[in-house]
């Protein structure tokens, strides 16, 4: 918190800096090549009396451009330095640094073996200057500037003394006070007063004692013969050279020697910094070389550099859908150790779940998102192993055990509860017990993992998939959280190459950092949790608050230093400005009110000059406002207890990924080799492991399971396409099941979340109670704080309440569901009976006589036998068995039954009419059930059914097997309620086929078997109907497909026809779908870029210009979107005139 400021001007700082960088497309080797020609020419500068007029005036025009070190200029460099007429500058320059220089600029080269050689430059450079610079014999160049500097001044003395001399003797002898002798000494003193000033101009130095001057160069020495030598550092970049893996340690000993020896000289010759400083600048030269070598040795260790390169680029790569194709890349170069397993299947995942929200196929990715669940499925499995392992060893007879004598009992855990729910931070200044280590967690998998993995599937499958917002945010914290693992533990190891290509990433980073720093925080935009959640707005008005305070203690301490209660106050500043600016506001308002208090000790005493009131008043207001913060979080209280329990259901994603893909291609493979039956048996197992895991469900988990159970209904019906033979079939078979059961138990949902917010809504009403109570009017720091402690307690009573709720088993609300009101009454049943056809009979082409089909040659003759068969047989045998009859018969059995149960004989009657009204009563039911065993066996139903039948009809997999209704032919017709009977009665029969050995006396056994039998026979009826139903719609979805693409064929000219190219226009969509989203996050970008710096007109022309490409490209993914639903997979392209859309993409 106290570096705030610097933290704020520090991100400017960084985007002033990244902005540079998005103007310049120099790289990093080019710029360390520039910076080597710039050294080459300071050495050179050292030297500039030695070279002549041409080569003069050639490091002069190099010095005022050598930005770019370019390899020529290098060269030339090199050779005009050779020619100095100092022999010592031109052998060093021949011998040591011309060879590498002439390998830097040879040939072209790979990147790696370039780096390299930029480095050996880099290293023969600071042998030069250290060849040059350090002396065979110890001396202190500073000696000679010394004793000339005496000898001038000695000279200007003498000079002075003789000029004196020489003006009095022309006094005295000719009465003149110059002639020719004064003035010639009169120039020689100028001459000499000139050399002073030119040696006065540097440094200065007293002179140096000469042992510590012999020490001086004696480490010198040893430290350039034992640790830099050059047959050391040339064996080192053999190793570099030939790949050997001990280079790399080697290389950081040798930098961790120079570092250390350079500290050394600066701690214990201070005095000597006109000496060390060029040989500082030498080491310096040769720890960048050699980093340069070794950096290029690991780059060029490719099975070991390309899966982070590749990893890292994707991590950072512009714009999203091309991080995502990098990140989806299912290739050995995806695995970077650095970056966690678990992380890189979740940053996968998430990949294809932005595609997904773009409008990209996810059938596309079906083949990528099998093998990514497989490998989150192995390594959650391999936690769960190692946990039975740790169990099993700690149940070991073997195995000592401590005794724990601090066993928890039942208040401590509902401490530790409360505490977990509402955390005091009472011990926020203990820095201590801050500062203790976390807990090693040696998990694969955590649990936030997998609740992430849980939202990221149900965003791939489920019904209603998320926004595109909010799929692009989950992948750029992904993204985020992997680049911060990678470059805890890989940054040497990273290209250089990332910083270019992050350029918009790090732009969009910095962005969200000053939006936190400056923009408004709003508590009730997300689930905000005031007890953990940072919220830097609030915090940083702490900052002020509390500097303004300590300011004002640094006043008062000065005029009262000896007061220790002072100087606590300020401790404590100081404690609370240490806290992390993105801690929460319930661990910084803890801090405040214990300081609040500790001022009071300071103003029992203080007067109206040294007072602190203003600031404790500015402390109160502060806390206030933020316990106001606090209770209007307490309005989302038991919402976010419901979704933290909700959340709990995704650990069940494993289960049902085992049992649903995992256990059913296993069976279908042992089907197909060894086991007959294998598959039978695994699918009767299936159906109990399904139901038990919709019946173990607590109530607050059920909309969770059931929404898991039908993300994992598409994920089967997905994968299902992508495969062939035994494992397809396998697959529809479990899809259907997955179906069947998630229909079967959406039965239930009204009844149990009915139930659910009932009782939620009644603690809802106990909580704003509690909240209406609470009153932060008070300034009393003491009343606030016990005011929050008791609602604390209060709601707490009220969370363990709703957690009560939300355990409670479901089981009770699985009752099967009978007639009600809405039976009673009369079904619209006939609403397709009349639908009209075509009025007139349309025209048709001539028929082809080459044709030998007769019905093909007179296509109108054709038609009017269609149309008579319709209308009079079709529409005629509709009309006969219309199924008015039927509901007729329901409904009547309905009111009928209802009726008789409604009665009842009153209790005013003596005992003998009581008896007589029964038995009446009796009567009436006894013949309304006999007339309902003959209507319905008068009706067709059989009370003799085959057992094949009858088995079938118990049997659960078999009934839930049944043929589920098409998408497109339910979009058409509904059949909700075919669905939603079926299942009530599926749901009833149980109960009634148990009934038998346990029925009311009034009901014979003969009649109720009779009874179910018949209700049997009906059941086998319906469910062959329902089948044929289901084959209908089918059927008539195709038509009605056919149809329409018939109709845009007789509305529109053909412009194109082609053989089969679904395959092509799915690529095509997919691409446009692409590329629309990365021209729109181009505009962001765009946006971004023009906030971070003054606008400029060419910025918002791009903007704008880039919007409308962004808009045609949409336009075309529209028109793409709309082709592919009037194609089949096997079918010709036909482009029609109103489709057409080459135009369009060709302007892209």
């Amino acid at each position: 918190m106290s570096s705030l400021t610097q933290y704020e001007a520090s991100i400017r700082r960084h985007v002033q800096l990244t902005l540079m960088q998005c103007g310049s497309k120099v790289s990093r080797t080019t710029q360390l090549s520039g910076l080597l020609l710039q050294a080459m020419l300071m050495l050179s500068a050292c030297f500039a009396n030695s070279f002549g007029g041409d080569a003069g005036r050639l490091i002069t025009q190099m010095s005022e451009n050598c930005q770019f070190g370019v390899p020529a200029l290098m060269v030339e460099l090199v050779e005009t330095m050779e020619k100095s007429t100092n022999p010592a500058l031109s052998r060093a320059v021949q011998q040591l640094l011309h060879p590498s220089i002439l390998q830097f600029a040879s040939h072209p080269q790979p990147r790696d073996r370039n780096i390299s050689n930029l480095g050996r430059c880099w290293i023969a450079l600071s042998r030069v200057f250290i060849d040059l610079f350090v002396p065979d014999a110890p001396i202190d160049p500073a000696a000679v500037q010394q004793c000339a500097s005496e000898l001038w001044c000695y000279e200007e003395l003498t000079l002075n003394a003789e000029v004196e001399l020489q003006r009095q003797v022309e006094l005295h002898t000719a009465g003149n006070s110059s002639n020719v002798v004064i003035a010639y000494l009169e120039t020689r003193l100028n001459e000499v007063r000139r050399y002073l000033a030119e040696l006065s101009s540097g440094p200065l130095h007293n002179k140096r004692d000469i042992t510590r001057l012999h020490a001086f160069w004696s480490e010198i020495f040893q430290f350039q013969t034992q640790v830099i030598s050059s047959s050391k550092i040339d064996s080192l970049l053999g190793l570099f050279e030939a790949g050997d893996s001990s280079a790399a340690m080697r290389e950081q000993v040798i930098q961790e020697s120079v570092a250390g020896f350079c500290q050394r000289l600066e701690s214990v010759y201070p005095d000597f910094e006109d000496i060390r400083s060029p040989f500082q600048q030498a080491l310096l030269y040769l720890r960048l070389g050699l980093r340069l070598v070794a950096h290029a040795s690991i780059g060029g260790a490719h099975n070991s550099s390309d899966s982070l390169n590749h990893i890292s680029t994707g991590l950072v790569a512009f714009p999203s859908v091309q991080s995502t194709a990098m990140l989806s890349m299912q290739s050995p170069t995806n695995n970077a150790e650095s970056v966690p397993p678990f992380r890189r299947v979740l940053l996968t995942v998430a990949g294809i779940a932005l595609e997904r929200s773009l409008g990209v196929d996810v059938i596309a990715n079906i083949r990528t998102i099998e093998t990514t669940y497989e490998q989150a499925f192995r390594l959650w499995s391999i936690d769960r192993a190692r946990e039975n392992q740790k169990n099993q060893e700690s149940e070991s007879l073997y195995r000592r055990k401590a005794l724990n004598h601090d066993a928890a009992d039942e208040d401590e855990i509902e401490e530790q509860e409360f505490l977990e729910l509402f955390p005091a931070f009472e011990d926020v200044m203990d820095k201590d017990r801050s500062l203790l280590p976390p807990g090693k967690k040696s998990d694969l998998v955590d649990s936030l993992q997998i609740q992430l993995l849980a939202g990221l599937h149900h965003s791939l499958f489920g019904i209603s998939s998320g926004a595109i917002s909010d799929a692009r945010q989950t992948f750029q914290a992904l993204r985020t959280t992997a680049l911060i693992s990678l470059l805890e533990s890989q940054m040497p190891s990273l290209p250089d190459v990332l910083d270019n290509e992050s350029i918009t990433f790090q732009l969009s980073i910095l962005r969200d950092r000053l939006f936190e720093l400056n923009g408004h925080h709003d508590p009730a935009e997300k689930s905000y949790d005031f007890y953990t959640d940072a919220n830097i707005q609030e915090v940083k008005k702490a900052t002020f608050v509390v500097e303004s305070l300590r300011n004002r203690l640094e006043v008062i301490i000065r005029e009262w230093p000896d007061q220790m209660v002072l100087q606590h106050l300020k401790h404590r500043c100081d404690g609370i400005l240490s806290l992390d600016l993105h801690s929460s506001v319930a661990k910084v308002l803890s801090a405040l009110e214990q300081l609040l208090l500790q001022t009071q000790d300071w103003e029992i005493y203080a007067n109206r000059q040294n007072t602190l009131k203003d600031h404790q008043q500015s402390l109160t207001s502060l806390i206030v406002e933020w316990r106001r913060l606090e209770l209007s979080c307490w309005q989302m209280l038991l919402q976010s207890q419901a979704q933290l329990f909700a959340n709990g259901a995704s650990e069940s994603w494993f289960r049902l990924y085992d049992i649903s893909v995992r256990g059913a291609l296993a069976a279908a493979d042992d089907e197909s080799r060894e086991s007959p039956g294998a598959l039978a048996q695994y699918l009767n197992q299936f159906v109990p492991l399904l139901d038990e895991f919709v019946r173990s469900s607590p109530l607050g988990q059920y909309e969770s399971r059931m929404r898991l159970l039908q993300t994992f209904e598409s994920y089967v019906e997905c994968l299902s396409l992508a495969k062939t033979g035994q494992h397809c079939w396998t697959l529809q078979r479990v899809r259907r099941l997955l179906h069947a059961t998630s229909r079967y138990y959406n039965l239930f949902s009204p009844q149990i979340v009915a139930s659910l917010s009932e009782q939620r809504a009644m603690l809802e009403r106990e909580t704003q109670a509690f909240i209406k109570l609470a009153s932060w009017k008070d300034v009393n720091v003491h009343a606030l704080k016990q005011s929050a402690q008791r609602t604390h307690h209060n709601l707490y009573k009220i969370v363990r309440k709703f957690r009560d709720v939300m355990r409670q088993p479901i089981t009770n609300h699985l009752q099967p569901i009978f007639a009600g009101d809405s039976e009673s009454k009369h079904m619209d049943m006939d609403s397709y009976a009349d639908v009209s056809m075509a009025t007139g009979q349309p025209s048709f082409p001539p028929g082809d006589t080459a044709l030998t089909a007769a019905h093909l040659v007179d296509l109108d003759r054709t038609y009017q036998k269609f149309d008579s068969f319709i209308t009079n047989r079709i529409r005629r045998s509709t009309r006969l068995h219309s199924s008015l009859t039927i509901d007729d018969l329901a409904t009547n059995i309905i009111v009928t039954a209802k009726g008789l149960a409604g009665e009842s004989i009153p209790k005013e009657l003596s005992a003998a009419k009581r008896v007589k009204q029964h038995k009446a009563l009796l009567v009436r039911k006894r013949k309304a059930w006999s007339d309902l065993l003959k209507e319905l066996k008068r009706g067709g139903l059989s009370v003799n059914l085959k057992p094949d039948i009858l088995r079938q009809q118990s049997d659960s997999l078999w009934i839930r097997e049944q043929p589920v209704f098409s998408t497109a032919a339910t979009e058409l017709i509904s059949t909700v309620k075919v669905d939603l009977y079926f299942d009530r009665l599926h749901a009833a029969l149980p109960q009634l086929r148990t009934s038998l050995s346990e029925h009311h006396s009034d009901v014979t056994t003969k009649d109720l078997q009779r009874a179910i039998m018949l209700l049997e026979s009906g059941f086998a009826h319906a469910l062959e109907a329902r089948s044929s139903l289901a084959g209908a719609l089918e059927v008539y979805a195709k038509f009605n497909q056919l149809s329409r693409r018939l109709h845009a064929f007789s509305t529109s000219k053909i412009l194109a026809f082609d053989l089969p190219v679904y395959d092509e226009i799915s690529r095509l969509r997919t691409i446009a779908c692409k590329l629309a989203d990365a021209l729109n996050e181009v505009v962001h970008a765009l946006i971004t870029f023009d906030n971070l710096q003054p606008s400029s007109g060419t910025t918002s022309r791009l903007i704008e210009d880039v919007r409308i490409v962004a808009t045609t490209t949409s336009a075309s993914r529209d028109r793409l979107t709309e082709l592919m639903l009037g194609l089949e997979v096997n079918s010709s392209l036909i482009l029609l005139a109103s489709m057409s859309f080459v135009p369009t993409i060709d302007a892209l």
